[in-house]
């Protein structure tokens, strides 16, 4: 009886593997060659894929892993300890982040990339480091929270009012110059890519509202100065600079609406799977 089992086994294994490549060659490769959730449109098995699918999986990819936040913290942790026992209140980072994010806006109001650049890296520093002294000092309180949220917006705001009136061709700090990098349509980008970037903390706030935690997406905010810095850094390169600035503003702007669109998405999802346990 045995040899007969074993007769038996060989080609129903042999049939359960061929099966199993099927299934996984049909899944991970698509008519055009690329894997679904990778990011890159294609059909799904079982018909064609909506748009919402093909936003949620670009809206899925990382853009700051979490190697490089643990690497960034280490760099910047030591500091934050620093201002912990010098007794620094972190509501005080908070406002001089506003203040180097205003004044990295005037700057970008005059062309000056490179240096906006590092005006906005700094502020970011200050926004990392409110909350890591406000958990250090146990101010970590839901005001505190709420303050440091409400200024973000603000320093977002002024970065981009900078970006739009160096474009729409404002003039320089003398009154006299007319700087003439008028452009109409980077302007609009950079209308999108604000209201993109509420629409990303809106989202969420609504969600958490609703009782659903929404970090999912792409673009959240340190990916999006991320971006603003590489680019504004590739902005100041002679020749080039011009139209790398204007590329990062698209994909800055496309980015973080994708990833509202993707929230949009999750929370649905989220909502439904809520109502399907009770």
């Amino acid at each position: 009886m045995a040899p007969v089992i074993a007769d038996l086994e060989v080609p129903v294994l042999r049939s359960s593997l061929l099966r199993r490549m099927e299934l996984r060659l049909d899944r991970d490769y698509t008519p055009l060659g690329f894997r679904p959730g990778t990011g890159f449109p294609g059909r799904s098995h079982g018909g064609e894929r909506s748009f919402i699918h093909d936003v949620a999986d670009m809206a899925q990819i990382v853009f700051i892993s979490n190697r490089n936040r643990e690497r960034y913290l280490r760099v910047v942790g030591p500091m934050g300890d620093f201002f912990a026992r010098a007794g620094v209140h972190p509501n005080v980072l908070s406002l001089t982040g506003l203040v180097l994010s205003a004044g990295a806006g005037l700057l970008y109001s005059q062309g000056r990339f490179f240096w906006a650049a590092w005006m906005v890296l700094f502020a970011g520093i200050c926004d990392t480091l409110d909350g890591h002294i406000a958990r250090q000092t146990n101010k970590d309180g839901p005001f505190g929270a709420f303050f440091d949220s409400t200024l973000d917006r603000y320093s977002d705001m002024f970065l981009f009012v900078g970006l739009a009136y160096y474009y729409a061709g404002g003039t320089s700090f003398s009154l006299s110059e007319i700087q003439g990098h008028g452009s109409p349509w980077t302007v609009v980008v950079i209308i999108l890519a604000i209201a993109g970037s509420f629409m990303v903390s809106y989202t969420r706030a609504r969600a958490e509202g609703l009782g659903v935690q929404c970090k999912a997406g792409m673009m959240q905010r340190p990916e999006r100065i991320t971006l603003l810095i590489i680019g504004s850094l590739l902005g100041s390169i002679p020749a080039v600079g011009p139209l790398l600035m204007k590329l990062t503003l698209l994909a800055l702007a496309v980015s973080v609406n994708l990833t509202a669109l993707y929230r949009m998405h999750y929370v649905r999802s989220q909502l439904a799977q809520g109502s399907e346990v009770k």
